[in-house]
């Protein structure tokens, strides 16, 4: 709980400091996640993500960008006959990015972006199969073999954006802290198991 609030009051803070420095834009944002644990047991898994930024103006060209965002994370693990594992967490998730934007014409712009991102796990299912009809749900974050609620580590986007108001990107984000909790009994991610999340991203700014 304490490593939970400690970096939440870190993003804060930062944003905080940046929201001081120039102009605000708002925007919201959608996409998709391709997640995968590092470890053989289980494979990536497609999820979303959705919600609101801030993007502010450092100097020219570049800017400092945070926002909050609900992101389907997981992995899937399938046996076949011998029944299947599914993960889905659903996160609240905090990044806050360092970019520079390129203006190739007055409508056209690339930017890339770099920072760390907070996560917290607010609720999913974990759905285990060992055979058809029989199927049980337990809470992915309580229950047995939960994942654990905190998430943190860096991000790194590429993109290009039209007219100052359409961004379209892509980028990973590289977790640097172990996903599961190694109390559970049934499931095991592997020793030190890590999110990393290919994001494709559509921003709207208004």
């Amino acid at each position: 709980m304490k490593k939970i609030t400690l970096f939440f009051l870190i993003g804060i803070y930062f944003s905080r400091i940046i929201l001081a420095e120039g102009p605000v834009k708002l925007a919201i944002v959608a996409g998709m996640n391709i997640n995968k644990y590092s470890s053989s047991v289980f494979s990536s898994h497609v999820g979303f993500h959705v919600g609101g930024k801030t993007e502010i103006v450092l100097s020219k060209g570049l800017y400092c960008e945070t926002g909050v965002l609900l992101s389907l994370k997981g992995g899937k693990s399938d046996w076949g006959s011998a029944g299947s594992i599914s993960l889905n967490p659903y996160y609240l998730e905090v990044p806050v990015k360092v970019g520079y934007k390129y203006a190739i014409n007055d409508s056209f712009k690339v930017f890339g972006k770099f920072g760390p991102y907070f996560s917290f796990g607010l609720f999913g299912k974990e759905i285990d199969s060992s055979g058809p009809g029989d199927t049980q749900t337990y809470n992915v974050f309580s229950d047995q073999d939960a994942l654990k609620r905190f998430d943190a580590g860096v991000g790194l986007n590429l993109g290009f954006e039209i007219k100052n108001r359409f961004q379209i990107s892509i980028g990973n984000d590289w977790g640097f802290l172990p996903v599961y909790d190694s109390s559970g009994t049934s499931i095991d991610l592997g020793a030190g198991s890590k999110n990393s999340n290919l994001t494709i991203s559509l921003s709207y700014l208004f």
